[in-house]
């Protein structure tokens, strides 16, 4: 059984705070859920020690790098506010077997084009679950998938995954589309509080990074560089386009980006 934890970063609104809504999945094999969580647990020790935080207090990627919520008391440098980001990253680099899939839509690009009505939620959902599925499909022994994400759009969620269990059309190179079910991923995906859910906050900042990434901030230029400590567990081959494997909604010619 394959797991995928996933979080969001930006909003998908028209008219929304960001330029780009992303989206980042964190997969683990069942067999190293145990050690990938220990390596969790080290982490938060070590931010016990060096940051005085409490093991209890939720890691949010947006407070962290402003200063506030787990790191609330005294004034952080940005190097170390920095340094905690990649201790967060570099944990889940750690996890036996991780691969993450990252989704990016460009919000302006997207509602662009008249013809393109569909929900940019759902779009990028659709995206990220094709992708999963092609994960555990391609993975040895009839193996299945879960979904299990941050709290917002439990209902949007779970209506599209219904949808795709059913009906998922995909362009086919010798006729019209062909209906390719997203049968591999069971159950319906599971809406978690990230309060409670420690991979659900590591995946807070591997949504984070992309979307510095994507849309960096001139204020803190370091953080562009954040999304590359997330090189050793990226899934390339999400993306035949994009050699950094960012599925980038809508889709653009061949790039080395």
């Amino acid at each position: 059984m394959y797991l995928m934890y996933v979080d969001e970063s930006g909003d998908p609104g028209h008219k929304g705070a960001t330029k780009h809504f992303v989206l980042s999945g964190l997969i683990l094999h069942e067999t190293h859920w145990l050690k990938s969580f220990r390596l969790i647990k080290d982490m938060r020790e070590r931010l016990r020690h060096s940051y005085g935080i409490k093991r209890s207090k939720e890691l949010h990627a947006s407070r962290t790098i402003a200063g506030r919520g787990a790191l609330f008391g005294r004034r952080w440098s940005i190097d170390e506010r920095l340094s905690l980001m990649r201790d967060v990253l570099s944990t889940a680099c750690a996890m036996p077997g991780a691969t993450t899939l990252n989704v990016s839509l460009n919000k302006a690009e997207f509602f662009s084009d008249e013809r393109r009505a569909r929900d940019a939620l759902a779009t990028a959902w659709t995206y990220l679950l094709q992708r999963f599925h092609n994960v555990v499909a391609d993975a040895r022994g009839h193996e299945h998938g879960m979904v299990i994400h941050d709290g917002g759009h439990g209902v949007e969620v779970r209506k599209l995954m219904r949808k795709l269990r059913a009906i998922n059309m995909v362009p086919s190179k010798f006729g019209p589309p062909r209906n390719a079910p997203l049968d591999r991923i069971i159950e319906d995906p599971i809406e978690r509080n990230s309060y409670h859910a420690q991979f659900i906050q590591i995946c807070d900042y591997l949504a984070f990074a992309l979307l510095r990434h994507e849309e960096p901030i001139e204020k803190y230029p370091a953080l562009g560089s954040l999304f590359d400590e997330t090189a050793p567990i990226r899934n390339k081959e999400a993306s035949r386009i994009y050699a950094d494997g960012v599925v980038r909604i809508p889709t653009k010619r061949a790039t080395g980006k």
